[in-house]
């Protein structure tokens, strides 16, 4: 019996070290390119499609390699769909990071630093708000958790410490719970780019960088009058 389970345990050990083998590609400049073209082709198959409608399959195909190779680098789809997104939104991460460690930087500087980062991915990224809507927001299950771990907590809880610190500067408040200041602001940095053909159409505003200064102005001027409590 301990031999035959003895035989057993390594023809499993054999099988599990066989699929390693052929999903794991060789040389270290080899694993980054092919990882990178991975993600890429992600991102181009999750933004023409719903993510039950993409195949790892489909997606190993179109870069041309095993689908071994996704399960080696990304467990699974829905680990490449999330690698996908940290990928488009490591700009805004470190920006987050760096907002986050300085405590000395004026509350409207470092909103704008953050509005800037986060409006010029959206922008750089013209397929990510409708992605976003369509697979995180309209749909229940770990993806919309996992998003919610990884960025908007995060992003909620840099905003509520600046607003704290705005009020702290002095500033009149315009909005008394932080929450809602905090979600007003995300709303309006967002929803230009999830209505980007409509907003373009309608307000004849053609969203670049330029106009992205000036929204970032206007969001601003909110929530920063001119005079300060007590300045009167």
């Amino acid at each position: 019996m301990k031999l035959a389970k003895n035989k057993h345990v390594s023809g499993v050990r054999k099988k599990q070290e066989k699929i390693r083998r052929a999903g794991r590609p060789v040389g270290q400049n080899q694993e980054q390119a092919i990882r990178a073209a991975l993600l890429q082709a992600a991102r181009e198959q999750f933004a023409r499609c719903d993510f039950k409608a993409v195949s790892i399959r489909q997606i190993a195909a179109t870069v041309g390699v095993n689908p071994a190779m996704v399960h080696y680098y990304f467990g699974n789809k829905e680990g490449l769909y999330l690698a996908m997104l940290e990928t488009s939104f490591a700009p805004l991460m470190a920006q987050l990071e760096v907002l986050q460690d300085n405590e000395s930087e004026n509350s409207r500087d470092a909103i704008a630093a953050f509005l800037r980062s986060y409006m010029k991915t959206l922008l750089a990224e013209p397929w990510l708000p409708n992605l976003i809507v369509r697979e995180i927001l309209y749909r229940e299950g770990g993806l919309r958790e996992q998003f919610i771990r990884l960025f908007g907590l995060k992003v909620d809880s840099l905003l509520l410490r600046l607003l704290e610190r705005r009020k702290q500067e002095g500033y009149q408040v315009a909005v008394l719970q932080p929450q809602l200041s905090a979600l007003s602001l995300i709303s309006m940095a967002a929803f230009p780019f999830i209505a980007r053909p409509v907003v373009e159409q309608v307000f004849q505003l053609k969203l670049d960088e330029e106009s992205v200064e000036q929204m970032i102005e206007h969001i601003l001027s909110l929530y920063y009058p001119d005079t300060l409590v007590g300045s009167a």
